[in-house]
């Protein structure tokens, strides 16, 4: 069954196609795999437009409207600004007895093999976890095209755009791979989206440590809440492991190490050493 959101399980609800014609209705109505063609953060009105293809006319939600996955929380305005892009395929809710009023919107979800293959992974919640995967991608295209235009390394063409579809990988979760490797002369970057923090944060621990899924000469790329981008060689990282300069933690699915600050810093990642 397609996802919903919790709260909204049990309720009266219409799903409909999108079109300029839409009629309200006096329960929720439901719309899925709107392919987002714009969007626009109207501070002044407190409000994001969203413009999808197929209808002419603007859907609103208020910036502040907070959106429930799971047991967590975001306005829409942060779900916005950390995860969205343009060319997303959305399912979104509108109230009752409107025709443009979102009050929750989501990335529409496909999966890819079966949820025994990925085990812990599978559990976690639905909506929360298409987010801030999502938000990792956003990044992850982000630090693939600074890579590529300023630092010559190249990469396929399908890692710097967005494909639309938002997938959950069932299969193949269990084993770690970098993010990006260069195409030309193989360097391997692992991005790290920070979503409300500026730590200097790697999975690690004394199952799964550092060095035993990160090369020594490959990097990590640090995503800051404003969308920055701070390069750390893995070597200072597995460094600072050894050496015991990290705060451990863990929740119900990972463990991690928090670098000290006084110890790690940026550096410039180096350009990419083909010559023509």
């Amino acid at each position: 069954m397609p996802y919903i959101p919790v709260q909204f399980k049990g309720q009266q609800i219409k799903e409909g196609q999108l079109s300029d014609n839409m009629n309200a209705v006096n329960c929720f109505s439901l719309v899925r795999k709107a392919k987002l063609i714009r969007y626009v953060v109207d501070k002044r009105a407190s409000q994001i437009l969203l413009y999808f293809a197929g209808r002419t006319s603007p859907f609103v939600i208020d910036l502040g409207q907070q959106m429930r996955f799971g047991d967590e929380s975001i306005s829409a305005y942060e779900y916005c600004k950390r995860a969205l892009e343009v060319g997303d395929l959305l399912d979104f809710i509108i109230q009752p007895n409107s025709i443009t009023q979102v009050l929750i919107y989501w990335f529409h979800v496909r999966h890819l093999g079966s949820e025994s293959e990925a085990g812990k992974y599978s559990k976690k919640e639905e909506g929360l976890f298409a987010f801030k995967t999502k938000s990792g991608e956003k990044a992850e295209r982000l630090v693939t095209r600074l890579l590529r235009d300023k630092y010559g390394h190249q990469f396929s063409p399908e890692l710097l755009d967005n494909p639309g579809v938002f997938t959950i990988y069932y299969k193949g979760k269990k084993t770690r791979k970098p993010d990006r490797v260069c195409s030309v002369c193989n360097l391997n970057f692992e991005v790290k989206k920070r979503n409300r923090d500026r730590h200097y944060r790697v999975s690690h621990s004394e199952a799964r440590p550092f060095a035993s899924e990160n090369s020594a000469d490959g990097w990590h790329a640090f995503v800051f809440p404003d969308m920055s981008v701070h390069f750390v060689p893995n070597a200072k990282i597995i460094s600072a492991i050894q050496a015991n300069i990290f705060t451990p933690g863990r929740d119900g699915y990972d463990s991690w190490a928090t670098l000290d600050r006084s110890f790690i810093k940026d550096e410039t990642p180096p350009v990419c050493t083909y010559q023509e």
